[in-house]
């Protein structure tokens, strides 16, 4: 009798599942790019991509061997897994070697412990918890101050744009939860949203009175505040949930255009 073959789904050991992990690693890495272009900083910025790939086939093989089971995929998943992880060593050491301010390493060093606490909850099939989701973008928004510092910017405007992001992620996070359980008819508190959203407000407008971030930065942050206000309101518009992703990603990518060339011109 002839053995059933199978058949393997290579996007689903080489990419991430999470659909919209890809923005979170944008931001950060467009954003600091923008501020302070770099070769280092583009290698460091391709670290982190790669360093976001290769969760996915790493935890697949971490788990297979931890049932003591070896499936076709196994071995693809440890190939995967062991090629990124050399490209992200690489990229680090590319961009150690052209930067002249390596201050970065000690930021750099925060998010892969805030990384590995969110690999681990991965392992427990625990990350789309709240807090091991939030670890995870964290540690991807890190990569705008590292970027910034790598070019040239001191380290106190390069944590507050880190700041920025976190709680740009935290109020995107919280939105995109409510919606999705409002689109499903469940019952919902709004108050976790709302506040995340306002925090980013009221901090981005402190920032701007302290000469840290532009005016313009400070109104990205109130649209995001009145969009959870509407978004999660009984006058919000039905959208799907990929509809939903796209919008978070316009938003996100208006907020790093205006916080760029806002701070550039």
């Amino acid at each position: 009798m002839q053995k059933p073959r199978h058949h393997l789904k290579f996007r689903a050991l080489a990419l991430p599942l999470e659909h919209g992990i890809w923005g979170f690693w944008l931001e950060p890495s467009l954003l600091g790019l923008l501020l302070r272009p770099s070769l280092a900083g583009g290698f460091l910025a391709l670290m982190g991509l790669a360093g976001l790939l290769l969760q996915q086939p790493l935890s697949l093989y971490l788990l297979d061997q931890k049932r003591s089971k070896f499936y076709p995929r196994t071995r693809w998943a440890l190939g995967f897994a062991t090629v990124y992880a050399l490209l992200a060593f690489t990229l680090l050491l590319a961009s150690l070697f052209l930067s002249h301010d390596r201050r970065y390493l000690y930021l750099l060093a925060i998010m892969l412990i805030l990384g590995f606490f969110q690999f681990q909850a991965r392992l427990n099939h625990n990350q789309r918890q709240l807090l091991p989701e939030l670890l995870g973008v964290t540690a991807l928004a890190g990569l705008v101050a590292c970027i910034m510092l790598i070019g040239g910017n001191n380290l106190v405007t390069a944590l507050v744009f880190w700041l920025m992001l976190i709680l740009r992620n935290l109020g995107a996070i919280l939105y995109v939860r409510a919606r999705l359980r409002l689109g499903r008819v469940e019952t919902i508190s709004y108050w976790p949203s709302h506040l995340s959203n306002f925090s980013g407000l009221l901090s981005s407008f402190v920032f701007y009175r302290l000469g840290l971030v532009s005016l313009a930065l400070t109104l990205i942050f109130l649209i995001l505040f009145l969009r959870s206000l509407f978004g999660l309101s009984n006058y919000r518009f039905a959208l799907k949930p990929k509809h939903i992703g796209m919008l978070e990603l316009a938003f996100g990518l208006s907020l790093v255009l205006t916080a760029a060339f806002t701070s550039l011109f």
